[in-house]
């Protein structure tokens, strides 16, 4: 009878203990302060795949670097499956979506989404909705990667402060607010 292969990713990786164990705890850091809930599971993803590369006999020059590169990539892949938005629904999520301050909020997001123009809410909608790549959308508009990027972060942010200044003139709060991202010089 053949012994199963093993799952832990320290058997296939060639990296001693110690250096392993220093090395899955920065990982889990990383994803852990990006807000990622799967953390561990992030770490052990990234150790199968140096596994996967080392299989070959190849070995990275500086094992830390090469990692924090898979640790990137594994990040963002985390970020865009549709899993992950399950995942971060927290598990005491009351189901009150019909209180009055819940209906005075969508009525406010509604009046704050419609002073948007035609082009920005085809914008936003193409890239929130419908998951268009930066690159098609640029394409579209006559302005670079970067320059969309900056104009639907610009426009994220409007909305966000339209809608807390809606709220509060209402008397209610926003209960967490998304952090406002400002590019220097811009």
């Amino acid at each position: 009878m053949k012994p199963e292969p093993s799952t832990d990713p320290a058997s296939v990786c060639f990296v001693a203990d110690d250096e392993y164990a220093r090395l899955r705890r920065c990982l889990i850091m990383f994803f852990e302060r990006r807000g990622c809930l799967t953390a561990d599971i992030l770490a052990d993803d990234c150790f199968a795949r140096l596994a996967a590369s080392m299989k070959s006999g190849w070995k990275p020059a500086n094992l830390r670097n090469y990692m924090f590169g898979i640790a990137g990539n594994v990040y963002l892949e985390y970020m865009r499956s549709p899993e992950r938005s399950w995942e971060e629904v927290p598990a005491n999520m009351s189901g009150d979506s019909n209180a009055p301050a819940a209906e005075d909020s969508r009525l406010i997001a509604n009046v704050v989404v419609g002073r948007l123009s035609p082009e920005e809410r085809e914008l936003l909608e193409s890239h929130y909705l419908d998951k268009v790549s930066w690159k098609k959308l640029a394409g579209g508009t006559g302005l670079t990667q970067e320059g969309l990027r900056v104009r639907v972060m610009r426009l994220r942010n409007r909305l966000l402060e339209d809608f807390g200044d809606q709220l509060n003139s209402i008397g209610l709060k926003r209960k967490t607010t998304a952090p406002s991202v400002s590019i220097d010089g811009l």
